[in-house]
């Protein structure tokens, strides 16, 4: 997962820069995976998408729980907006 994040930040760079996929980002995933980024119009979001899916089936198998994420990870003086959001979302 966290070569994948640093994946995405390198293909990110390499889009904006308009410069084809390197050796760098193919040491930061499966060649599989490389392989598949190559036919991708567009690398990061590919990438992206990656992500949203591990985040989602970790989720699934009740592994991450978003709640305590928002509230043990973020800034404190993100806190009381991190709270905020949390009790509006289970107020329903």
């Amino acid at each position: 997962m966290l070569r994948l994040v640093t994946a995405f930040a390198v293909a990110m760079k390499l889009h904006l820069r308009s410069v084809p996929l390197d050796t760098q980002l193919a040491s930061l995933m499966s060649e599989k995976q490389y392989l598949h980024l190559q036919d991708s119009d567009h690398a990061p979001l590919q990438i992206a998408y990656w992500i949203g899916d591990y985040l989602q089936y970790q989720h699934d198998r009740n592994c991450l729980n978003v709640y305590n994420s928002l509230i043990n990870y973020s800034p404190s003086f993100y806190r009381p907006f991190t709270n905020f959001a949390i009790n509006s979302l289970t107020s329903f």
